[in-house]
């Protein structure tokens, strides 16, 4: 969701991207015919409105594999669990600047 957020709010366009996630559940629900979730609801109208402009690719790669990029996506996702307005539901997001900051860090 972040990594398709920060896409659409910068407005990039005419590219081709592709998005790694360990975790094969998000893709399956992104996947599913039924959407339960706001998050999951939420992930999806921002894939659409970025895959209008772009060629996007959802990847699985294995977690804790020692994949770089996949090792510091979860240290920003502990820092983010930590702080106080954030949980699955309802979906609530950091904005793109913390976001920027927590990756530069």
């Amino acid at each position: 969701m972040l990594g398709a957020r920060i896409i659409a709010e910068r407005e990039i366009g005419n590219k081709s991207i592709r998005i790694l996630t360990d975790s094969k559940s998000a893709l399956l629900a992104l996947d599913s015919c039924v959407v339960r979730s706001g998050l999951v609801w939420e992930c999806r109208q921002t894939l659409k409105y970025v895959m209008q402009r772009n060629s996007v690719e959802l990847c699985w790669i294995k977690g804790h594999s020692g994949n770089e990029g996949n090792e510091r996506a979860d240290e920003m996702a502990k820092r983010v669990a930590r702080m106080p307005f954030w949980g699955p539901e309802p979906a609530i997001t950091p904005s793109v600047a913390l976001s920027n900051e927590l990756v530069k860090q």
